[in-house]
């Protein structure tokens, strides 16, 4: 309960500093379609938390590619997918990166096998040659899932000398699904990053990533929290989650407040309209394929055109009778990036529709 208040009081405090900047703020799709998904101990988690993100992004978009690297059992020397190789590349075309593992506010483990040979090895792989100053190989072992292991750790400097970079580029979301791990996410890069400012269980991550990629897929809260930063402040069910940056979005939409006018009746004789977007478009894109139009009676729209990164004006003359439909096509109004998302007309329920809406006089 203390940790619920002080949550709520920091989160309230947070958004009236922040309300001008963010608020209205546009985001940014992941420019790749790809969830890497990092899970040293799946032999202990069973892979819940991934389960539950790959169901989230797929009732956004079929399109999500989902590469997971596992570790399935404890009693060996084998890491299995969980390699250094891979460890050192874990941004890359990685557009929303999970990591499962346990950790400390120091630490991340990043692999783990019964005796230190492996493990040391492990760490001392090249790129980078030698001994990595940012991983850590302790001496002794440490109990996870009641078994005694060594493990290799990587620190904020492995993070952000191998990951940041990709994931800044590709405008990636990072799930730190770890305990304490809050002090890695000014160094693992990306436009938004979540992670746990204490201990934390599998059950509950399992609960706050349905929470939070929930409300970014429009299914919790009719596609009012699409935005990160809406979705984590509208979320208060885990006293120890954090989050910085908040201007990712898992596809592009309408905004949710006036996302288009004129609509309905009493348009007038002429005037200016709009559809606004909450996420920055592929402008390269026709403005006149993005949004089309049919109509009955006497009316002309026209002079649409791109108005800055993620807004569609028009203008529009007709005589009394007219009505006219817009349509904002959902594969012509895209984010930009490799794996181009589309449009969630509707907010909810997965992208790959259109905004449709009428205007009249």
């Amino acid at each position: 309960m203390k940790d619920d208040i002080i949550k709520n009081v920091a989160s309230v405090s947070l958004f009236v500093l922040l309300f001008n900047v963010a608020a209205f703020g546009v985001s940014w799709t992941p420019t790749r379609q790809v969830a890497t998904i990092w899970e040293p101990f799946y032999w202990q988690f069973n892979g819940n938390v991934g389960d539950k993100l790959i169901d989230k992004l797929d009732a956004e978009d079929s399109d999500w590619v989902a590469l997971r690297y596992q570790d399935t059992g404890w009693n060996d020397n084998d890491v299995e997918d969980c390699t250094r190789g891979q460890a050192n590349i874990m941004g890359y075309i990685s557009g929303v990166t999970l990591i499962d593992t346990h950790a400390n506010s120091t630490y991340l483990v990043l692999a783990a096998t019964i005796t230190r040979p492996p493990i040391a090895s492990w760490a001392d792989q090249e790129p980078p040659a030698g001994d990595d100053p940012g991983l850590n190989v302790p001496a002794g072992t440490g109990t996870y899932g009641g078994h005694a292991l060594y493990r290799v750790r990587a620190t904020t400097a492995f993070c952000s000398d191998n990951w940041s970079d990709d994931h800044d580029s590709y405008d990636s979301i990072v799930f730190l699904a770890a305990c304490s791990a809050s002090s890695f996410l000014s160094s693992v890069g990306g436009k938004t990053q979540f992670g746990y400012s204490g201990d934390i269980t599998d059950s509950q991550n399992v609960n706050d990533v349905n929470a939070i990629f929930g409300r970014m897929n429009g299914s919790i809260g009719n596609g009012e929290f699409r935005r990160a930063f809406d979705a984590y402040y509208d979320y208060t069910g885990s006293a120890y989650l954090e989050m910085t940056g908040g201007s990712s979005t898992l596809a592009p939409a309408p905004i949710y407040d006036d996302p288009v006018s004129p609509e309905g009746s009493g348009a007038g004789s002429s005037g200016t309209g709009y559809i606004d977007f909450d996420t920055v478009m592929d402008t390269t894109i026709s403005a006149e394929d993005a949004l089309t139009w049919t109509h009955t009676g006497t009316v002309e729209v026209s002079d649409i055109e791109w108005d800055g990164s993620h807004k569609i004006t028009f203008s529009y003359c007709g005589e009394s009778g007219y009505s006219v439909t817009m349509t904002a096509e959902n594969d012509h109004c895209l984010s930009p990036g490799d794996d181009q998302a589309e449009l969630n007309g509707n907010l909810t329920g997965g992208n790959g529709d259109d905004k449709v809406w009428t205007f009249s006089y």
